[in-house]
């Protein structure tokens, strides 16, 4: 009951989204779609490499002081979406253009790539 207004928030910004971005889908050029594979798999990697190369802090920010084990920083890594909050920005970005300061193909760029990071997430990391 207390998680109906964050499922609503949540279903809109994906409907809407997706919407634009199947608007946006005509203006893609097939380079684009490589790049998108690309870049989850550089966003993935960094991802590890933060998580990794943050073990030893990590261990100290939790009460019980437990270290964080090589199987655990995986799961962090794999378990990482991007999801709603992103692809609000992005849709800010798409439809909210002021003073034609980014240019709509940009504009379109930014809401595809971040939709289909958002995507590739749910369909390969969930």
């Amino acid at each position: 009951r207390r998680h109906k207004p964050e499922y609503l928030g949540n279903t809109i910004i994906f409907f809407l989204a997706g919407g634009l971005t199947g608007k946006v889908l005509t203006t893609i050029q097939w380079r684009d779609l490589l790049d998108l594979f690309l870049l989850y798999v550089v966003c993935t990697i960094v991802r590890g490499l933060i998580l990794f190369g943050s073990r030893p802090i990590l261990r100290h920010l939790n009460e019980a002081k437990q270290p964080i084990s090589p199987q655990d920083a995986t799961i962090m890594t794999w378990g990482g979406l991007r999801g709603a909050v992103g692809l609000a920005l992005a849709v800010q970005v798409n439809i909210g253009r002021i003073d034609d300061n980014i240019s709509a193909e940009q504009a379109n760029k930014v809401l595809f790539f971040v939709a289909g990071m958002a995507c590739l997430t749910l369909l390969i990391n969930a």
